[in-house]
């Protein structure tokens, strides 16, 4: 049994990988950078070098695999929406090519909810694409990354204080992303089931932006502020990161639909759809390490040279 991974350097990527390789599971790897790799590789992992949007080598990779897993890789660029469908197509084309049994494809919640929601709205595009190349597709659709927070780190650092354009008291799905592989692992590792379906996944429970500055401050043993800003200003700070404009108008497109209830969950919260990982135990072992070092920095003395 082979399995396709086509992001081994993503957070949900290199766990997925892991876990088939704790496994004994036979994974072919694909990748542009094979230096960031080379744990895996010396697992017994084969590696492809290059890009998800090469049709040769996506028809090569997938030749002889029982199942792929498929993250729309983040390569944000003007003409991202048409780079996702036309490389979500070349992989669709490979994929029936092969003849592929199973595809476990990483989603989002809202990925239904159609245009005018940011990087969200193609990935509904990406659904349909890939649901047409093999006989059994699931689609996972997780919430909103608790790895996001660590774009938080330097005002939890530097303000205690965590800088958003949501709606401070509106609940929203916050998930871990070792969640999300886990539960990815689990479809590729027992691929006897079948047919096609969307798989939400929504953490342990929702969480309004005040709720979750307190349970990251309890982890990071931290007062930690949720501060609700205007789209403008969110619009202003990453321009300011350095951010280029086509980004800043598709993440501000994503926070108006969101603040206007268009990117929610269509499934309800069962036991399939909660996962266990909580906030105050990921802030405890991911963010308070980052911010601690942050902190850091800005305590250090400047050296001056003469």
């Amino acid at each position: 049994m082979t399995i396709v991974i086509n992001t081994p350097n993503s957070h949900i990527g290199r766990r997925v990988t892991q876990r088939l390789l704790d496994s004994e599971i036979a994974v072919d790897i694909i990748t542009r950078n094979p230096d960031k790799v080379r744990d895996l590789s010396a697992q017994g992992a084969s590696v492809l070098v290059g890009s998800c949007d090469d049709q040769e080598l996506l028809t090569r990779a997938f030749e002889g695999a029982e199942a792929v897993f498929w993250l729309t890789p983040p390569a944000y660029r003007p003409d991202y929406n048409a780079w996702v469908r036309a490389t979500a197509s070349k992989a669709a084309s490979a994929l029936h090519g092969a003849r592929v049994e199973h595809v476990v494809n990483v989603s989002s919640i809202g990925a239904h909810a159609g245009p005018e929601t940011g990087p969200i709205a193609v990935l509904g595009d990406v659904e349909s694409i890939l649901s047409e190349a093999a006989p059994n597709v699931v689609h996972l659709r997780p919430g909103s990354f608790m790895e996001n927070h660590l774009a938080d780190v330097p005002t939890i650092a530097s303000a205690g204080a965590i800088y958003s354009p949501l709606p401070r008291n509106a609940a929203m799905a916050t998930i871990a992303t070792c969640d999300i592989a886990d539960v990815a692992a689990t479809y590729l590792l027992g691929a006897d089931w079948t047919g096609k379906k969307v798989h939400e996944l929504r953490g342990p429970r929702d969480l309004t932006g005040v709720e979750s500055a307190s349970l990251i401050a309890k982890g990071i043993d931290k007062p930690v502020e949720y501060v609700e800003i205007s789209i403008e200003q969110s619009r202003e700070a990453m321009a300011q990161a350095g951010l280029p404009d086509f980004v800043v108008d598709l993440y501000s497109e994503m926070f108006l639909a969101m603040k206007e209830g268009r990117i929610a969950p269509e499934q309800p919260r069962t036991s399939e759809t909660t996962t266990p990982t909580g906030l105050v135990q990921f802030a405890r072992e991911v963010l308070k390490p980052a911010v601690e070092a942050a902190a850091s920095k800005t305590r250090a003395p400047s050296v001056k040279h003469h």
